[in-house]
């Protein structure tokens, strides 16, 4: 229950925590420009990767994100955690969202 005069985080257009119970993986990926042009030359590459996490995640429940490395404007390391159930479905929603936003990923080993 959320106190009076505080928003819930679904009121807030936030996405939903998924239960304790519900199985997750995760998988982090560096994310670079493809070379094509950005849709503004002000755009950074990681500007451009940021659009492309953020989209995927609003695409499906209970998706979350940790920046973990923004170090620099030619790439973004990030680790993307969702439901085990969603395990194929996020994966190529990340691949359109990337085709999509002129954005390439690479695997990082270990993360």
């Amino acid at each position: 229950m959320v106190p009076p005069g505080h928003r819930s985080e679904e009121d807030l257009g936030l996405p939903s925590r998924p239960p304790a119970c519900m199985p997750m993986s995760s998988a982090v990926f560096r994310f670079t420009r493809d070379g094509r042009e950005s849709h503004s030359t002000m755009i950074s590459a990681t500007t451009d990767a940021m659009s492309v996490v953020l989209v995927w995640q609003a695409l499906g429940a209970a998706r979350r994100h940790e920046v973990l490395d923004d170090s620099g404007e030619e790439f973004l390391v990030v680790r993307l955690i969702y439901p085990d159930e969603q395990a194929d479905q996020a994966i190529s929603d990340l691949d359109e969202q990337c085709d999509t936003h002129g954005v390439l990923r690479e695997d990082v080993p270990g993360g």
